[in-house]
This record gives structure tokens, C-alpha cells and sequence, in this order.
């Protein structure tokens, strides 16, 4: 059921609104909502391509994105931000 509905709102509303729907729904883990939507044996494997190429696989370029903000900068080998400050004696 959850599948047809999000195959009805991507021909309805577009990819955005799609991902903006099943992030609303389901929060930081939207993208494991739509991997078991894929997975889920929908017979229409042409709405499910759809729903794999427009919605799924930009949800999953924008959390390989977004993992990485996180780490240090390029260059800064982990330095913390208090590297070269003088310390009192």
C-alpha cells in the first residue's frame, strides 16, 4: 500500500515532492523507507524504476553528500581548533 501511494504522489506531485513527503514521514531514516519500498515486490516494475531513478537515487546522492560534512577539512589532518594557541604557564 505504501508503495502505490508513493508511486501515485510521483506521478502526481513530481520527485520533490516525493522525497519531500517520505522525509516528512520518516525523518533521518527516509532513505531505508524507500529501500524497502523498492524491495517491497511491487508487481509495476515500471513505477518502481521511476520511483528508483527519481527518488531514490537523489535521496541517496544527498545523504552521501550530507555524510560527509562532518569530517575535518581538507589539509587540517584532524587538528583540533584550539591547534596553536598559546597555552598560560
Amino acid at each position: 500500500m505504501l508503495a502505490e501511494g508513493l508511486v501515485t504522489l510521483l506521478e502526481l506531485g513530481g520527485p520533490e515532492a516525493a522525497m519531500d513527503q517520505i522525509t516528512e514521514m520518516a525523518g533521518k531514516d527516509a532513505l531505508g523507507l524507500i529501500e524497502t519500498v523498492l524491495e517491497s515486490g511491487h508487481p509495476s516494475e515500471v513505477s518502481m524504476e521511476e520511483l528508483r531513478t527519481l527518488v531514490a537515487e537523489p535521496m541517496r546522492a544527498r545523504a552521501h553528500r550530507l555524510r560527509f560534512a562532518n569530517t575535518p577539512a581538507p589539509g587540517s589532518r584532524g587538528r583540533r581548533s584550539g591547534h596553536g594557541k598559546r597555552h598560560k604557564r
